[in-house]
């Protein structure tokens, strides 16, 4: 398992823009941050050409590392809302490329209660095909 994880808030700026890097660590106390311009970047040791060129940079550094939690995937949680129940109709949109059916039902949009049986779950299935499940709890 990677030690350090990062990513960016953007992913491209033009020279001049403010970038936001997130970094979580795991098990290293401290990390080291520069800015460098990647010149080949082929990483495999038996091909021996990665090239990197250091680029002074006011942020590089020594940091503090700490775990920082994450989900994996894209989401965004809605809280529960009185409005939600009473809705007459509503319409959602979204684009899925299932790469990962195997895994079994994986919900896009949802509003479900399982043990009641009740709400809707817009879902992948197992085979990867699109879902829907609505109830009304009887």
């Amino acid at each position: 398992m990677k030690k350090v994880l990062g990513y960016t808030n953007a992913w491209s700026v033009a020279p001049g823009d403010e970038l936001e890097v997130k970094v979580s660590t795991y098990g290293p106390s401290t990390y080291r941050a520069d800015l460098v311009r990647v010149i080949c970047g082929d990483d495999d040791p038996d091909h021996g050409i990665y090239r990197e060129e250091m680029i002074d940079a006011p942020f590089a550094g020594e940091y503090a590392g700490r775990t920082q939690e994450m989900a994996a995937g894209s989401y965004v949680a809605v809280p529960a809302s009185d409005r939600l129940g009473t809705l007459a109709s509503f319409t959602v949109q979204v684009w899925v490329l299932p790469t990962t059916p195997a895994r079994g039902e994986q919900g896009l949009v949802a509003h479900w209660d399982e043990e009641s049986e009740r709400g809707f779950a817009l879902f992948v299935d197992g085979n990867g095909a699109a879902a829907l499940r609505v109830g009304d709890g009887t």
